[in-house]
């Protein structure tokens, strides 16, 4: 049997990214936050102690708009950046073999493109 991937074009990721966030910040705040939570409940899985803190900063403009979600989570190394952030669609299941609640690794991505802009900083063992 011959097998062929499927390309997708960027505008359709784009298209699809509208058409789920729409016009609204809201889908890609609850993103953001249940990732954050997803991050403390894989800490808290290993026996680690976490804050659990979430900020939550919003800056509401005409043009520009700012959407911050901040934890004290696990972060992501260069590898797990590349693989959770730099593809868009993949498995779920994280490294202790536990299933996220996670979209396919779709919604930050997602919530990004839907809001037209996105930067992500993360912090982990003491690398930014």
């Amino acid at each position: 049997m011959y097998r062929q991937p499927i390309y997708t074009d960027p505008q359709v990721i784009v298209q699809n990214a509208r058409a789920i966030v729409g016009d609204s910040p809201i889908y890609a705040m609850v993103e953001l936050i249940t990732n954050s939570d997803d991050s403390y409940d894989q800490l808290e899985s290993k026996n680690i102690s976490v804050s659990g803190l979430i900020h939550l900063e919003i800056v509401r403009k005409r043009h520009g708009s700012i959407i911050r979600v901040i934890d004290q989570a696990e972060g992501f190394d260069k590898k797990q950046m590349d693989a959770k952030v730099g593809r868009y669609g993949g498995n779920r299941i994280n490294e202790t073999g536990v299933q996220n609640r996670g979209y396919f690794m779709r919604g930050l991505k997602e919530a990004m493109v839907g809001t037209g802009y996105g930067q992500i900083r993360s912090v982990k063992n003491d690398f930014l």
